[in-house]
């Protein structure tokens, strides 16, 4: 674009080569705007120029907009967002015309003095100058300092000596090593920072480097300068030191901070770290004398952390001096405000909370129009520490704020709305969160259009909270809209593009679209892994969410591999006791959990939760998610006490802490009622269910997914409770719903149907059990294929019912085919593998052939030990079956040992009033009875009988 001025209203107009959303401006000829641009007053009449009926006159721009730098940000502003990134701006003056100075002489001379002032260019670059001192390489200037000072617009003649002067500036060795610079940031240096000036993004230590200013009288050393140049760029795979020695106040200090002002950006890769110099600031500032130094040497930390990527470990090795450092001295905001950047960079959110507090309530009285800015980021980092409540009150006040002084549609408002949002949508707030949302992209739509960045941000964060609503597919359409116009905008290669393929698997795997999601996810890692490498933290995001629908699809080995790929990096990367190695340390867990490999879930599970709970405290919300996890593992290796109790304080803590309505609280309840289930504490998990259900139909609705997962559980353990015709009940209006809303082949849909066949055959109905049985098993085989572990487990409940109906020559070959398979596809010690061969047994054992049914049972039983350990549900159970076997056998004395073992641990894991304890009693009594031990076998059901009463 090119500035001209109209001259009845001198503000600045751009005319443009590209079309812009708001005040495109006339649509004229490039002659037009040349002439326009060029009509300084003194030279040219001011150019008349029509569009339409319309016509305007307007003069040159050089009057008060010589340099145009600040319009040109401000226009990437508007045409890309305010997020897009800046790589550099460059500045070419037409050379410095010294100082402008007053003589009361005559009136020509007076106009003279007012036509410099009005049409200086260096304020504005010194301007641009001050507010990128900070951060190298992202503003150049470049002006002929000396021989341009007495030309005037019409030399054009001496065109010849503007070229001699120009050529002479560019030879300067300072001047063709900053020439340097330009060319190596517009060709190979990120983009660090973005168009949004003021600051709304958090700088990144890794982008925005603190380093105190060299003194504004800083003058000479230019040849020290240049040496110091050339002997850290010469190229060398040796470590270089300079030392610049020299008598105090010699300038030593003062040349090195110029040094690195001057050329930072070109050998910001050989100055790796000043650790000796740091070492030594440490020890000086531990007196009392040096205390006014602190901002300081605080940069030069900060500084020295920014110069490369530092571990989780690494920062935490650091954080002993900064607060070594400032305890030292009182309260100093620039160096608290360093701090903070220093403790958010190392995600150490309680310590980070407590500085931005101080500042807010520093910075009331001499910084007021910053509170809001501050605030904001107390806000984030609220939210990120899992102080929801905190957060959300913070960015309420934040809204109604800026609503009363910006209106509701100011870009600030709406980005203030959308941060409420998305921590509402955390909150579990998700109607809420959604009508704020919904109104952020309305109005942001209808000032910008459909194609700006902002906008598709602010429908992937619409996107997400439907997804965590339930509204699987609104949140699958927005989020397909969203990458199609993203593709359309940006490219196929931009990270936001990776971004919005991930939140669509993700929808889609909840969907259970499983194969979609696997593809697309596919797609986002192969090219992020192009893009980006194999290490980035993109690339490992969308590699995490490629594993857990791999789990979900139970893909259980790529799922695996893929999951301990990812650890290593964070391990090595991160740190051990970073937040997002936790993270995929319980991915971990729940896949191993999944594949049978209990003992190492447990493990990784137990070290994840021990690391939270140092790091991040016992309340915080993952914290308390890892231990729900931990609780589900322990549940499935039968550890049902202690994982009772970890559910248990879990439950507790997220009520406290996020309360009875929050999403985590509730999948707590859910699990807690699971376990207490499978404890056969009945009534409590069946009073806990209902209560849990009756929430999330309030929050969430009848259809959401985790409402529907509730009804599942629900009816699982009514069945268990004998309370078959509720369990019925509640099991055909569960899959009515599935069957509407997710349609008849979704897995959820299925397995509700396999559920309610168990109900069906647990109540006698077995010819109703068999056909819907027989449905579930055409359904998978149709969706999964013959060998998918979901198609063998229907194929082994189908071989149950079968057996249960006295079809036992079709039950019995159905569990050969079922175990041949299962041991192909999970290998001959899964669980699901042992349960299968469990079932074979006794099918067996009722079909009379016993020797086969005793082997088969003895083989489960050795596995089941080794894997599951001697006391699990699963392991009990065979030996339970293996004891009925041999007194069939009438092995009565081998078969009242391992019964009487049974017995025992059935006491001391379910209790004596559990139904597979009474189940083992009775069995043992047999026994005893059949072996001609009546008087034992009585005494044995009468002692127990007495300490149930």
């Amino acid at each position: 674009f090119v500035v001209a001025l109209p001259a009845p209203h001198m503000t600045p107009r751009l005319f443009r080569t590209y079309k812009v959303d708001a005040n495109q401006g006339y649509n004229c000829t490039v002659v037009e705007a040349a002439r326009a641009t060029t009509a300084n007053p003194g030279f040219f009449k001011p150019v008349l120029i029509t569009d339409g009926r319309v016509s305007e006159y307007f003069v040159g721009g050089n009057l008060g907009f010589n340099n145009p730098s600040k319009l040109v940000l401000e226009e990437a502003a508007s045409v890309f967002s305010h997020s897009a990134p800046l790589a550099c701006l460059i500045s070419i003056g037409a050379g410095k015309l010294g100082p402008v100075s007053l003589q009361y002489s005559n009136m020509k001379h007076m106009l003279n003095i007012v036509r410099k002032v009005a049409t200086d260019s260096e304020q504005a670059a010194e301007d641009l100058t001050k507010q990128f001192k900070h951060i190298s390489g992202v503003f150049f200037r470049l002006n002929v300092e000396q021989g341009l000072q007495n030309f005037a617009l019409d030399d054009w003649k001496k065109l010849s000596e503007i070229k001699t002067h120009t050529r002479s500036y560019l030879h300067q060795t300072t001047v063709a090593n900053y020439v340097n610079d330009i060319v190596h940031a517009m060709s190979t240096c990120p983009c660090r920072i973005s168009l949004d000036l003021k600051g709304s993004r958090k700088p990144s230590m890794k982008d925005t480097y603190e380093t105190p200013a060299p003194t504004l009288v800083f003058i000479g050393r230019k040849n020290i300068l240049e040496k110091l140049y050339k002997y850290f760029t010469t190229d060398s795979i040796i470590q270089r030191r300079y030392v610049l020695y020299g008598l105090g106040g010699a300038g030593k200090t003062q040349t090195v901070l110029q040094f690195l002002a001057l050329y930072r950006s070109r050998v910001e890769e050989n100055l790796v770290t000043m650790h000796p110099l740091v070492q030594q600031c440490f020890n000086e500032l531990l007196s009392d004398k040096e205390k006014k130094k602190i901002y300081h040497w605080v940069s030069q930390i900060y500084y020295c952390l920014g110069q490369k990527t530092f571990s989780y470990e690494d920062l935490q090795l650091w954080l002993p001096h900064v607060r070594k450092l400032q305890q030292n001295v009182s309260f100093e905001l620039e160096v608290t405000k360093v701090v903070v950047k220093f403790l958010c960079e190392g995600e150490l959110w309680i310590e980070a909370i407590n500085q931005l507090k101080k500042i807010i309530t520093s910075i009331e009285r001499t910084e007021p129009h910053m509170i809001n800015y501050w605030k904001n980021i107390l806000g984030d980092t609220l939210k990120r520490s899992g102080r929801l409540q905190e957060a959300e009150e913070i960015e309420r006040q934040i809204v109604a704020i800026q609503r009363a002084e910006l209106g509701n549609n100011h870009p600030l408002t709406l980005h203030s709305m959308r941060s409420l949002g998305n921590t509402l949508t955390s909150a579990g707030k998700l109607q809420e969160a959604e009508e704020i949302l919904r109104q952020v992209l309305a109005a942001q739509q209808a000032a910008l259009g459909h194609s700006n960045r902002d906008i598709f941000i602010s429908m992937s964060d619409l996107g997400n909270t439907l997804h965590k609503a339930g509204k699987l597919k609104e949140a699958e359409g927005i989020q397909r809209q969203v990458l199609a116009a993203q593709r359309a905008v940006l490219g196929n290669n931009h990270s936001d593009i990776f971004l919005s393929m991930s939140n669509l698997g993700s929808t889609l795997r909840r969907a259970g679209k499983f194969e979609e999601a696997e593809k697309i996810l596919r797609e986002a890692v192969a090219a992020q892994q192009q893009a980006l490498g194999n290490n980035h933290p993109h690339t490992l995001h969308v590699m995490t969410d490629l594993a857990s629908t791999l789990q979900s699809h139970k893909k259980l080995q790529e799922a695996e591999e893929i999951q301990r790929q990812i650890l290593a990096v964070r391990q090595a990367v991160l740190g051990n006791n970073h937040p997002d190695t936790f993270v995929i340390m319980i991915n971990l867990g729940n896949t191993l959990y999944r594949a049978g490999k209990l003992q190492e879930a447990e493990d990784i599970q137990r070290q994840a939760l021990a690391a939270q709970q140092t790091v991040l405290g016992n309340s915080h919300p993952n914290t308390l998610i890892s231990m729900t996890n931990l609780g589900s593992t322990l549940e499935g290796a039968g550890k049902l006490q202690e994982a009772q109790k970890l559910l248990r304080q879990a439950f507790t803590s997220q009520q406290e802490l996020l309360g009875n309505s929050h999403p985590d609280t509730l999948i707590s309840g859910i699990n807690l009622g699971i376990i207490l289930q499978k404890a056969n504490k009945l009534q409590e998990a069946e009073d806990i269910q209902k209560w849990v259900l009756a929430a999330q139909k309030t929050a969430l609705g009848n259809d959401h997914p985790d409402t529907l997962y509730s009804m599942t559980n629900l009816g699982i353990t009514l069945q268990r409770s004998g309370k078959l015709q509720e369990a019925e009940n509640i099991q055909k209006e569960l899959l009515n719903i599935e069957q509407a809303v997710l349609g008849n082949n979704h897995p959820q849909t299925i397995a509700s149907m396999d559920d309610l066949g168990k109900t069906l055959k647990v109540a006698g109905k077995f010819q109703e059990a068999e056909e819907i049985q027989r449905q579930v098993l055409a359904a998978r085989q149709a969706t999964l294929g013959n060998n998918h572990p979901h198609t063998l487990l229907s194929l082994n409940i189908l071989g149950n019912i079968l057996h249960s109906t006295g079809k036992l020559f079709e039950a019995e070959k159905i569990h050969r085919q079922v175990l041949i398979a299962q041991q192909a596809v999970l290998g001959k010690s899964h669980p699901d593998t042992l349960r299968s061969m469990n079932s074979l047994g006794n099918t067996l054992e009722k079909a009379g052939k016993l020797q086969e049914a005793e082997e088969i049972q003895k083989q489960v039983l050795t596995a089941q030990k080794a894997v599951l350990g001697n006391n699990h549900p699963d392991t009990l159970s065979s030996m339970d079956t293996l004891g009925r076997v041999l007194k069939r056998a009438a092995k009565l004395q081998e078969a009242e040992e391992i019964l009487t073992q049974v017995l025992a641990a059935r006491r001391e894991v379910l209790g004596n009033n559990h139904p597979d304890t009474w189940n083992s009693l009775n069995q043992l009594a047999l026994t005893l009875y059949g072996a001609g031990k009546s008087e034992q076998g009585a005494n044995l059901v009468f002692d127990h009988w007495q300490t149930i009463m």
